[in-house]
């Protein structure tokens, strides 16, 4: 999600996703007065930054009651 305001991610479930960049489970950049209530990430991967999520460049975001487990990243040095 990007350039968005006043807005709610509620009981979702994040499960085994892959991507190559941010959040695995979910990417958010320039949002703000958010709430992230009451959902599942697990088992996602990254290959940079937030293997479960990643928010970046936002204001007033909530998380609460949200279950985060064995997520991970997989670091990649770019030569």
């Amino acid at each position: 999600m990007e350039k968005s305001s006043n807005f709610t991610l509620n009981y979702n479930l994040f499960e085994g996703n892959n991507v190559s960049y941010t959040g695995g489970g979910f990417h958010l950049s320039e949002v703000k007065n958010g709430i992230i209530f009451k959902n599942t990430l697990i088992k996602n991967k990254s290959l940079s930054h937030g293997g479960g999520y990643a928010i970046l460049r936002s204001s007033n975001v909530t998380l609460i009651d949200n279950k985060i487990l064995n997520n991970f990243i997989e670091l990649i040095i770019w030569e």
